[in-house]
C-alpha cells in the first residue's frame, strides 16, 4: 500500500496474489519437504518440473475464490470475504 497523500486522503494498493505449491499438499516430511510447505520462488524454482509449471505457481486472489468455490468450500466472493477477508 501507498499513501499519496494525506488531504484528501489518497491510498494506492495492490489485492495481492497466492503462491502456490507445485505439489499436492500433504502433512507427510513436514520438515524435510520445502518443496510442498514453502512457496516462495526460491525454493519452487527447485522444482522438478518449475520451468513448465511456473505459471501454476503464482496466481490472484479471484482465481483463488474460483477454485475453492469449484472444490465446494465455499458458496462464492462473499462467504470467502467473510470467512478471510474480514479481521476477527
Amino acid at each position: 500500500m501507498l499513501v499519496v497523500c494525506m488531504k484528501p486522503y489518497f491510498v494506492i494498493y495492490n489485492p495481492g496474489y497466492v503462491r502456490m505449491s507445485l505439489n499436492e499438499y500433504t502433512t507427510e516430511n513436514f520438515a524435510k519437504d520445502k518443496l510442498t510447505h514453502l512457496t516462495n520462488n526460491s525454493v519452487q524454482k527447485n522444482h522438478p518440473e518449475f520451468k513448465t509449471l511456473k505459471e501454476k505457481s503464482i496466481i490472484s486472489i479471484d482465481a483463488l475464490i474460483a477454485d475453492i468455490q469449484s472444490r465446494g468450500l465455499i458458496s462464492g466472493k462473499d462467504e470467502y470475504k467473510i470467512r478471510v477477508d474480514e479481521p476477527i
